[in-house]
């Protein structure tokens, strides 16, 4: 019934399928990744592939999907932030966007020229996956950039124990009140250890 479901573009269909079957062996999941893959579904199928436990899945499959998905940005920020880190390619899914977004290696101060529809969705998936290779001050950049409300969940797990973080925020002080003054008068009084209450 998965087959048919997929020729008729039925995705909704095929993607209940697989939900009534998820203890299906992990060979059978991947030979589903690639059945939908083939009939342009697999950003429907995403967030339905199981995650746990770690390594249930080859790496590559989940690298699979998720190369696939950066044509579909906003369903690739939505599997970003449920998928657990450790079981993909994170920087090389990085790269890949960098080049689509045209950031160059290492970049330290980037402008998003483009945040708008796909791009914006982009970016913010580069931030994601920025964080989960450790480069914090790339990825709260972008989300500055963005002007998105994650920024203060990293700096506010970071900013005590990185002095670059910390510098960012004391020179960000008026982009984070844009973004929510409330987040940012917490943020501030909970680290007047490194930021400057008078700089605020």
């Amino acid at each position: 019934c998965l087959v048919p479901a997929l020729r008729a573009g039925d995705f909704g269909t095929a993607c209940s399928v697989m939900c009534r079957f998820r203890r299906l062996e992990a060979s059978t999941w991947r030979e589903c990744v690639l059945l939908f893959d083939d009939y342009g579904g697999l950003h429907h199928l995403a967030l339905h592939i199981p995650v746990s436990p770690v390594g249930l899945l080859p790496k590559d499959t989940y690298d699979l999907v998720l190369q696939r998905l950066v044509a579909y940005p906003a369903s690739l920020v939505a599997v970003l932030s449920s998928w657990p880190s450790e079981i993909f390619s994170a920087a090389a899914l990085a790269a890949t966007l960098r080049q689509r977004l045209g950031f160059s290696e290492g970049e330290a101060s980037p402008h998003v020229v483009s945040a708008e529809g796909g791009d914006s969705c982009h970016v913010e998936a580069l931030a994601h996956l920025s964080a989960a290779c450790g480069d914090l001050l790339f990825a709260v950049r972008l989300l500055l950039e963005l002007g998105h409300p994650e920024a203060f969940r990293l700096l506010g797990s970071s900013v005590c124990s990185d002095v670059r973080l910390a510098r960012l925020a004391q020179a960000s002080i008026r982009r984070l009140f844009e973004i929510d003054d409330h987040e940012a008068c917490h943020l501030f009084v909970r680290h007047r250890c490194v930021i400057s209450t008078e700089a605020v």
